[in-house]
C-alpha cells in the first residue's frame, strides 16, 4: 500500500505538485509578512517603528524604536488627543554586495491616541540611543473635570 504522504521529497518539490501546499505555504507568509511589517497601499513595505505607552498617575511617557534616525527624521505633532509621529528611514545599499536584508527604510506616520488630554506647554522630547523618548503631563482641565464617583451597597 502506498503511503499517503512521501517524505523523501524535498518540501519545495511537493509545493511544486501539490496547488493546495503552495497556496497555504503563500497564505501563511503573507499572513505573517504582513502582521510583522505592514504594506502600504502601492505594494511597498516599509519601516514601521515600535512603540510603547505608558501611563503614571498624571503622566504618558511615549517611547518609539526609531534606531538609524536623527531628530532631524522626524516630526512630532499633537492633534486633537492623538500624538502624531512621523518620519523618513534611509537606508544606503550597495545593490551588487548585499547577499540578504531585514532592514527596512522608507517614510512612516504613527498615530497614539491618548488616554487623556495633555497639557500642549509641558511635553518633552528626546532621542537617545534608538529611541523616542516623549513625556507629557495631563492637563489641568482635565484634572478639574474627573470627579470620583462612590457606590453605595
Amino acid at each position: 500500500m502506498s503511503s499517503l504522504l512521501n517524505f523523501s521529497k524535498p518540501a519545495s518539490l511537493a509545493k511544486a505538485r501539490d496547488p493546495f501546499l503552495g497556496a497555504m505555504d503563500q497564505y501563511f507568509s503573507d499572513f505573517f509578512e504582513n502582521r510583522l511589517m505592514p504594506t502600504f497601499q502601492n505594494g511597498e513595505s516599509g519601516f514601521f517603528p515600535s512603540v510603547d505607552v505608558e501611563t503614571k498617575e498624571d503622566q504618558v511617557h511615549v517611547h518609539a524604536e526609531l534606531a538609524g534616525l536623527s531628530e532631524k527624521d522626524v516630526d512630532i505633532h499633537l492633534d486633537s488627543n492623538r500624538l502624531v509621529i512621523d518620519g523618513h528611514k534611509t537606508i544606503t545599499r550597495s545593490e551588487k554586495s548585499h547577499h540578504y536584508t531585514e532592514r527596512r527604510s522608507g517614510k512612516f506616520h504613527r498615530e497614539i491616541q491618548l488616554p487623556f488630554e495633555v497639557d500642549r506647554e509641558k511635553i518633552a522630547a528626546s532621542l537617545k540611543n534608538g529611541v523616542l523618548s516623549i513625556e507629557m503631563c495631563r492637563a489641568p482641565e482635565a484634572k478639574e473635570k474627573m470627579r470620583r464617583i462612590t457606590v453605595k451597597s
